[in-house]
């Protein structure tokens, strides 16, 4: 039967191990958080061809982090990424140059920290411009694995993501 070995908070999974009886190897598994988690959202913008629309990365009821790896995928025959403009909210960004990359990674890191960043709002702004395409909507999608955000304790943090779209006019 399963052991909880850690257990889970609101923002925090938890973890539970079993061991075999006959080989003796041991079996974890995570435990889902047991509360509400905190956000990832991506805003919504609208453009036609030709124009440039900026969409922004923000944090919600943030519990506190201090690495976070998000991956930026959208459609590249419809937008092209011009831009990445940190917010400084979070400390230490590394941001490729290559904006042509899809996904995109967006890496902030504050190994030195002695305490959690619990700052809440934009994190990032992306501007793109809107290709040659027929009018209708794109999606802006964030994901991240589940060991890329984590706390000063250096537990995974989990966060629930809302993800955006450009909505592409006919003008």
């Amino acid at each position: 039967s399963w052991v909880v070995t850690r257990q889970p908070t609101a923002t925090v999974a938890g973890e539970k191990s079993r061991e075999c009886s006959v080989c003796h190897d041991v079996q974890t598994s995570a435990i889902d958080p047991t509360g509400e988690l905190p956000k990832i959202v991506v805003s919504s913008g609208k453009g036609s061809v030709g124009s440039t629309v900026s969409v922004t990365i923000s944090l919600q009821d943030n519990p506190g982090i201090i690495t976070a790896k998000l991956k930026l995928q959208y459609d590249a025959t419809k937008l092209q990424l011009l831009s990445v403009t940190d917010s400084g909210l979070l400390n230490d960004h590394v941001f490729s140059n290559d904006l042509t990359k899809n996904p995109y990674v967006l890496s902030w890191d504050d190994a030195l920290a002695t305490g959690n960043n619990n700052g809440n709002g934009e994190i990032v702004t992306l501007t793109f411009k809107v290709l040659e395409c027929d009018a209708g909507t794109t999606d802006i999608t964030i994901t991240y694995e589940e060991d890329e955000i984590y706390n000063v304790n250096l537990d995974n943090v989990f966060f629930e993501i809302e993800n955006g779209q450009i909505e592409i006019l006919d003008y």
